[in-house]
């Protein structure tokens, strides 16, 4: 987001969050309400950090995530929980999402959903933030939310709501 002025910023912001807002979230609203999170920690990098083909490819390599990088495992989990943590945050870039065939995309979302059971599995609470990497030369920001109008904002928009949907069953 390098040369984003803060009312670039707010307009994306406010645009995603006006376009999201049609999204059936009371119950998950109501849900949140009542989760205290109290202390947590990141874990950037397990769904963050992406191995992107150079321009002019738009695809990413298998697996899209960097496997040299730690991914926590359920032991791991549990013991963030046994140190007094509560939840964790799990960024997700949706870029290798978008870019994957139907077949890819069902495993990256077989291998979320892996992820979100066993943190709940481990008692963390976790928040799932679908965030657009700027390090990307093609699934980036300006390509999906930098306003209504962004090239793959629809797609993008559909990935928030299949993720939504998808992660709703993991509701109390």
């Amino acid at each position: 987001m390098i040369g984003w002025s803060r009312r670039r910023v707010l307009r994306t912001a406010l645009s995603t969050a006006a376009a999201l807002g049609s999204l059936p979230v009371a119950p998950i609203a109501r849900a949140a309400a009542e989760t205290r999170l109290r202390r947590g920690v990141n874990a950037w990098p397990w769904f963050s950090l992406t191995r992107e083909f150079p321009a002019p490819r738009t695809d990413y390599g298998w697996p899209p995530f960097q496997s040299q990088r730690p991914v926590p495992t359920p032991d791991d989990l549990r013991r963030l929980r046994e140190t007094g943590l509560d939840f964790i945050r799990l960024p997700i870039d949706p870029g290798p999402f978008l870019a994957a065939d139907a077949k890819t995309r069902s495993q990256l979302l077989d291998m979320l959903d892996a992820a979100v059971t066993a943190t709940l599995d481990a008692d963390l609470g976790i928040i799932v933030n679908i965030q657009a990497n700027a390090a990307t030369h093609y699934w980036n920001p300006d390509r999906m939310v930098s306003s209504t109008a962004a090239p793959a904002f629809d797609l993008y928009r559909g990935l928030v709501g299949e993720l939504a949907g998808r992660l709703a069953r993991f509701q109390p």
